[in-house]
């Protein structure tokens, strides 16, 4: 793993090294103290220094400022402006080419600016160059609080160099601010998505150090901050403390470790050490941040430990990438401490500003893959669920085939019952009636055969009923005509059809057909046998009863009429029409008088609904 960290660093050293035909210049003369101009060559302040060099403890105190010169050859006659291309400067830097101001837009009026790990294009118009030896002054400002420097300058043709220029802004600016706003982005959507769906709280504590990981490389980037460069440095150390304690939070919380002591005696340390940083004086403020980004680079290799320990029992996701990450990041933080104690940046850069980029590709990673996986495991779910409201689904239509069989059999068991009760009663009553006389012997022929012919239009008038009527009773009565006319006749009486059209009644199943039918065919036997009429009359009509809307159905004679008190309790005729009609949901009435005499059956359009 730190071979592949020493690799990214070589891949981002690669675009830092300048084409052939640019002179490095690693070695340079120093001239300390504050100066409008630089002193001439003799002067014995002048001192030799190398590339990049950094202002510590004892230069600072002595001053803040000085001078840098160095010299590069040019070959003349070439009308092409040159550059001078600064790796960084911190804090300010304005430069002179053989004694004339160059346009860098750098001034010493003002508050000191920030030029940490940013680098500085100089172009030098032809007119200022000559052939031969050229000489560079560098007037330098650092802050009293912090080491300042200047890195390792290049010289040559400006269309040479600014290839490399803007490799380096993009690497040493640009890219970092993408990678602090992703940070932040990230940070806040970490935190966003897993604050309330995270119960040991590993995310949030590690959204949340993301976040504030942000804050050091923006405080290196800022041209002009804010605030005094002391407070400025101060913040960006107390940023990088916090990431460190909250990488160990979270990473507590992911590996299920109770030691909150630790975290205590961490987070006292952390802000003692912040106090401090704040209270020293000036000139040793920056001895107080090393010690206290030493002692947050110990939390640092704490936090590294816990990523091993979590990552051997497997209790994150992706250990192989929180490897890579970790690795990375220490390797560029190791870089910096180094470096810090080389008294100049290893690589000529400081890298530590870099490890966020890896953890940052990390939750980038993590993110994708989450959501990858959440992905799959719904279009899993979606599949499971597809398939068990197929496999339902099909289960529902078999027991519905079932049902629908279980249904038509009960329905033809029903149907069949019903058949073979109504025979029974009707019918077989009958013929076990006919059969009783013929077997007594007295039943004359003529009765034997009214009894036949009885029993014969009884099973017709079952086998009507059978007949489809879609509540059409003018349809069963049309059946009641056909059968029963002929009978009439042969009696001598005349049979009167008044049925008019009705209104459909609801449910007139067979069942309920047979049931008008019995009704109608006993009120016209009745007359057959004891009315002594010439004419019988069949008329319908529709009637509200009770306020309800119906149908009815009479039955009238032209016979001398006879007592209705006096025959209801006689015979059964009567009794079963009635009992027939209150089944259908209706009622019979009978009237009597010297004109003749009256049944009518009254059937609602709409059945009540019976108990059963």
């Amino acid at each position: 793993m730190a071979a592949l960290a020493l690799l990214v660093i070589g891949t981002m050293g690669c675009g830092l090294v300048p084409p052939s035909g640019v002179t490095r210049i690693d070695t340079a003369r120093l001239a300390v103290g504050a100066r409008d101009d630089p002193p001439p060559d003799a002067d014995p302040a002048w001192q030799s220094v190398e590339l990049p060099d950094a202002w510590y403890m004892a230069r600072r105190a002595e001053a803040t400022e000085g001078w840098y010169r160095v010299t590069f050859d040019h070959p003349g006659g070439s009308p092409a402006p040159w550059a001078i291309l600064l790796s960084w400067a911190d804090v300010d830097a304005a430069s002179r080419v053989n004694d004339a101001r160059l346009d860098d837009g750098v001034t010493f009026d003002g508050r000191a600016a920030v030029r940490l790990n940013v680098p500085l294009l100089v172009v030098v118009p032809a007119a200022l160059l000559r052939e031969g030896r050229n000489v560079v002054d560098i007037r330098l400002r650092v802050a009293r609080a912090a080491p300042g420097g200047l890195g390792v300058l290049h010289v040559g043709p400006a269309s040479a160099l600014e290839p490399t220029f803007a490799w380096r802004r993009f690497l040493q600016g640009t890219f970092l601010v993408v990678v602090a706003l992703a940070a932040l982005l990230l940070g806040a959507l970490n935190g966003a998505i897993y604050w309330h769906r995270d119960p040991g709280g590993a995310r949030r504590w590690l959204a949340l150090a993301t976040g504030l990981w942000s804050i050091p490389i923006l405080t290196g980037l800022l041209r002009s901050p804010p605030i005094p460069l002391r407070l400025w440095d101060w913040l960006g150390a107390a940023a990088l403390a916090a990431v460190a304690w909250c990488f160990m939070k979270g990473f507590h919380a992911a590996g299920g470790l109770e030691r909150r002591r630790l975290e205590r005696v961490v987070l006292g340390g952390q802000a003692a050490l912040a106090l401090a940083a704040l209270m020293v004086p000036e000139l040793w403020a920056f001895a107080a941040v090393v010690v206290w980004i030493i002692a947050t680079a110990g939390v640092g290799a704490y936090v590294v430990w816990l990523v091993v320990r979590v990552i051997r029992r497997r209790k994150v996701q992706y250990p192989v990438l929180l490897t890579i990450a970790s690795a990375v990041a220490s390797v560029l933080i190791v870089h910096d401490v180094a470096s810090v104690f080389a008294r100049r940046p290893l690589t000529g850069l400081w890298l530590a500003v870099y490890a966020v980029s890896a953890v940052v590709l990390l939750l980038g990673l993590t993110n994708i893959l989450d959501f990858v996986g959440a992905m799959a495991e719904a279009e899993r779910l979606n599949r499971e669920l597809e398939q068990r409201v197929r496999d339902k689904h099909a289960e529902l239509e078999r027991n519905y085939e079932a049902l629908r069989a279980l249904e038509s059999a009960r329905a033809v068991a029903e149907e069949r019952e019903r058949i073979m009760r109504d025979m029974h009663d009707g019918m077989g009553g009958q013929l076990v009636s006919t059969l009783a006389m013929v077997e007594s012997g007295r039943g004359s022929p003529e009765a034997v055969a009214e009894a036949l012919r009885d029993a014969l239009d009884d099973l017709r008038m079952v086998i009507d009923s059978l007949d489809p009527v879609e509540g059409d009773l003018g349809t069963a009565l049309g059946q009641v005509r056909h059968r029963l006319e002929p009978r009439l006749t042969r009696n001598g009486i005349r049979f009167d059809w008044r049925v008019i059209d009705l209104p459909a009644v609801s449910d007139l199943g067979p069942e309920r057909v047979l049931q008008v039918l019995r009704i109608v065919q006993e009120a016209i036997a009745n007359v057959v046998k004891h009315a002594g009429a010439s004419t019988v009359t069949l008329a319908s009509g529709a009637a509200a009863l009770d306020g309800r809307c119906g149908v009815y159905v009479e039955v009238r004679d032209d016979g001398p009429g006879f007592d209705v008190a006096a025959a209801t309790g006689r015979g059964r005729g009567l009794a079963n029409m009635r009992r027939r009609a209150a089944d259908l949901g209706g009622c019979v009435t009978v009237s009597a008088g010297a004109a003749g005499a009256t049944v009518r059956l009254w059937l609602p359009l709409s059945p009540v609904t019976r108990p059963a």
